[in-house]
């Protein structure tokens, strides 16, 4: 090969090389404008990942003018101080009522006041209260399973911030507490609610009227209201009862049977069985939904309580109003093809007790805790039968004579009452 040809077929492959390195430089600096990051792949699973589509749709929520959703609440139960070494307090009733509004599916804004009495156990003292609160509830049920106009059961939160105002022996105390609960709401009718709300608090100084007393700067305490939620006729949606045939219809219940207390004293002086008396019992059922159900009954029991002298009886007669939620396991059960119930009832009972005592008559309002269940057959259509063993705790405060230990004035006491009752259940 010539020189002259050798020359050229250098030249050559030089720019050859030159040109494929200029392309791959090309194709470097071109390479992160394709990256996979930014090229869209279609269909991506984990965009969709706890969406709104796992969540029920809700109903549309109505507040067109300032009169939609507004209800009022009316309340009646129990709070109770934390014991102290010297500042120690029986049961107290307490009532109120709210003025709320719902702003939203979720969130809801009342004002509401309170009052109530309870009983300086160590001299006899009572203690008036009135409060002033500023409340919130935020409804679990609707954000979890969507916004129901028509749902049976509901629960949400309670967050109340409050003052009080409490007078004891003619002084009059201020005070600041915080609340928190649960309120569990149940649809009754249209616009109608029972709720059962159980509570703790923490108070400021003084809410026990005995400041000078109790060196602590601050009162814990606990309790529960319960009673009924009226929402107002508004341009809101309504609340509407399921059509199921398994939640629809009332019912009537009729029982009667017997009822004694279990305490060291009857079962001394008169013997367990021996000091029973009558019971009786009327009661509504009015279905909530699926295998819960809510009854509010009239009740009257009456026993020996006491024996003096081996002849003379002291007898105890109680009277009120329960209002019970059922639980019945057996709705889940194909095998008991709705011939066998077995409906499980707590709730709270109002009632007053006469006790009779040697000299003496004690007369007293008590709110207490109610129990028990049923054994339900159902013999006719139109016609069950029940067996209902039953059991009522009552508290209750007595005051001594305060010529005796004055550290003993007062002294709380439970009358444990059991109740054995056949009943029959009528469909209206």
């Amino acid at each position: 090969m010539s020189l002259v040809s050798t020359i050229l077929l250098s030249a050559f492959l030089c720019t050859s090389v030159a040109v494929d390195s200029t392309v791959a430089v090309d194709t470097v600096a071109v390479a992160p404008e394709r990256d996979s990051v930014s090229v869209s792949r279609g269909f991506n699973a984990l965009e969709y990942r706890m969406q709104k589509r796992y969540r029920p749709k809700d109903e549309i929520f109505v507040s067109e003018k300032f009169g939609d959703n507004l209800y009022l609440k009316f309340s009646l139960g129990a709070i109770q101080l934390a014991p102290r070494s010297y500042s120690s307090f029986s049961w107290g009733a307490s009532a109120g009522v709210e003025i709320g509004k719902s702003l939203d599916r979720y969130n809801s804004l009342a004002l509401g006041v309170n009052g109530g009495i309870f009983r300086r156990n160590a001299d006899g003292n009572r203690v008036y209260r009135g409060s002033l609160e500023v409340l919130h509830q935020f409804d679990i049920s609707a954000y979890v399973g969507g916004y129901r106009t028509s749902r049976m059961l509901s629960v949400s939160t309670l967050e109340a911030i409050g003052l009080d105002l409490s007078r004891c022996s003619g002084g009059w105390h201020p005070a600041g507490h915080i609340r928190l609960g649960f309120d569990f709401n149940f649809l009754m009718a249209r616009n109608f609610q029972l709720f059962l709300e159980p509570s703790v608090s923490l108070y400021t100084d003084g809410v026990d009227g005995h400041s000078s007393a109790n060196w602590q700067k601050y009162d814990f305490g606990y309790g529960f209201l319960s009673g009924l939620i009226a929402r107002l006729p508004s341009g809101g949606a309504p609340y509407t009862l399921p059509t199921s045939p398994r939640s629809r219809g009332l019912s009537i219940d009729f029982s009667g049977g017997f009822s004694f207390q279990a305490s060291d004293l009857v079962a001394s002086t008169v013997g367990i069985l021996p000091s029973s008396r009558e019971a009786v019992s009327l009661a509504l059922g009015i279905p909530v939904e699926g295998p819960l159900s809510v009854r509010m009954s009239l009740f009257y029991s009456r026993d020996i309580w006491k024996r003096l002298g081996g002849i003379e009886n002291k007898t105890a007669i109680y009277g009120g109003l329960r209002g019970e939620l059922m639980f019945n396991p057996m709705y889940y059960s194909k095998q008991s093809k709705g011939f066998f119930s077995l409906p499980l009832l707590l709730g709270p009972e109002y009632g007053i007790l006469l006790k009779k005592d040697q000299g003496y008559n004690l007369r007293k309002a008590y709110l207490g805790l109610s129990a028990g269940f049923q054994l339900r057959f159902r013999v006719a259509p139109r016609l069950s039968l029940y067996l209902e063993p039953h059991l009522s705790i009552v508290p209750y405060n007595y005051r001594k004579s305060l010529s005796e230990n004055i550290s003993n004035a007062t002294a709380n006491y439970f009358d444990t009452l059991y109740s054995f009752c056949l009943g029959f259940s009528i469909p209206l």
